[in-house]
């Protein structure tokens, strides 16, 4: 770029040697020349100055946040229930410690404590017992407990279950995806299904489930709704 200033100046100096005019008109032809060198040289370095930044980078555009699955419509009660706007649960379809799979669907027509817990969850283990006795005492008359292993392998929820003599249905979702489809993001946490299928309660951490507030309590829900009665591969529905 100097070498183009001083050529720019020579060829100004040129023409003003071969021309007839003044010698004033020769000096602002000459600082014509010049102002229009300096201009040039000012674009080019801001061009090059530009060119060599890095490019800032649009932000994305902001997602729009997937809504929550449910709605809480009271704060937790005295037996440690959050109410819910009764609303259709994530479906599912994962195995039990068998190896069967089972769907959500396989309990229509039953209040479900839908629980997620593992293994090495202190909490976890302590309900266990409450919802095996939970399970002899109320699964003729409509409530099935089912336990949702997450995050751990078939083999350890198996393990567990035998060794504690649980009769209760135990799935197994090693991915974890059951748990995060429900925003389940403290263990234990349990839901509670009704006969309809609508998810009406949750409840987070540890209770003690036997208590004669909570037996109260469900067995209000197991005479609500429609009872599912399955004869000969057929479906028959009563209203409670």
């Amino acid at each position: 770029m100097p070498d183009l200033l001083q050529e720019s100046v020579r060829y100004g100096r040129e023409l003003t040697v071969n021309m007839p005019i003044s010698e004033r008109e020769k000096k602002v032809l000459i600082g014509a020349v010049v102002a229009a060198v300096i201009v040039a040289v000012a674009i080019f370095a801001t061009l090059v100055t530009y060119q060599s930044k890095p490019k800032l980078r649009q932000p994305p555009p902001p997602q729009q946040q997937a809504p929550l699955p449910f709605q809480s419509v009271s704060a937790v009660n005295v037996l440690g229930v959050e109410e819910l706007k009764p609303t259709k649960p994530p479906g599912f379809a994962i195995p039990d410690i068998d190896g069967v799979t089972r769907t959500l669907d396989d309990y229509k027509g039953r209040v479900v404590l839908l629980n997620f817990w593992a293994t090495w969850c202190e909490p976890c283990r302590v309900e266990m017992p409450h919802f095996e006795e939970l399970h002899r005492m109320y699964s003729l008359k409509g409530l099935s407990v089912v336990a949702i292993n997450d995050y751990e392998t078939m083999e350890k929820a198996r393990i567990f279950a035998k060794k504690n003599r649980l009769s209760f249905t135990v799935l197994v979702d090693e991915s974890g995806k059951v748990s995060e489809s429900y925003m389940a993001v403290f263990l234990p946490t349990t839901f509670i299904i009704d006969r309809e299928g609508n998810a009406i309660a949750k409840i987070a951490g540890v209770r003690d489930w036997t208590s004669p507030q909570f037996r109260a309590y469900l067995e209000k829900l197991l005479t609500q709704g429609k009872v599912v009665e399955k004869k000969k591969g057929k479906t028959k529905e009563k209203k409670q």
